[in-house]
């Protein structure tokens, strides 16, 4: 007898939630993943002391953005190194080592006798930004250095 009041009450409560049951149909919205290239270059030549200058803005509409890199050279002995500034410290006239605030750097953790990192995975805050690649050897006829170079910035929609 319990078991037929139990099988009667169950029957009963799935009866009401039908009846209850929301019409209105829901779905999910699948995000977008977006790629935006910064850098592409390819046996791009760079003299001492030489910079290449990029800017990004972050936005604040981003999900999870982060920017994604990697880059080689045709000589190890000459790297162009890297940095990521917030553009609203980046000071053109001074050195990109010397720069007030520094949010990454490919000589990041690099002691001597180490190579430079040669791919980068960071999450920068939402603002402006600046990517500087520079040729730190001295500006001479045997100091220019080839780079090819991918960074994106890579968020979700």
């Amino acid at each position: 007898m319990r078991y037929l009041v139990r099988a009667a009450a169950g029957l009963l409560l799935a009866a009401s939630l039908a009846i209850v049951s929301c019409d209105d149909p829901q779905g999910f919205v699948e995000p977008e993943l977006v790629r935006q290239s910064i850098v592409d270059l390819f046996n791009f030549d760079m003299d001492g002391q030489q910079q290449e200058i990029y800017r990004i803005t972050v936005g604040g509409d981003m999900v999870h953005p982060h920017l994604e890199g990697k880059w080689t050279f045709t000589d190890p002995e000459k790297p162009i190194d890297i940095y990521i500034v917030p553009a609203a410290s980046y000071d053109p006239n001074l050195l990109p080592g010397e720069q007030p605030v520094i949010r990454w750097s490919s000589l990041q953790d690099a002691i001597v006798g180490q190579q430079r990192q040669t791919t980068m995975h960071i999450h920068p805050e939402v603002g402006e930004w600046v990517i500087i690649l520079y040729n730190s050897l001295p500006y001479v006829a045997t100091s220019r250095s080839r780079i090819s170079s991918e960074i994106d910035l890579t968020y979700f929609k």
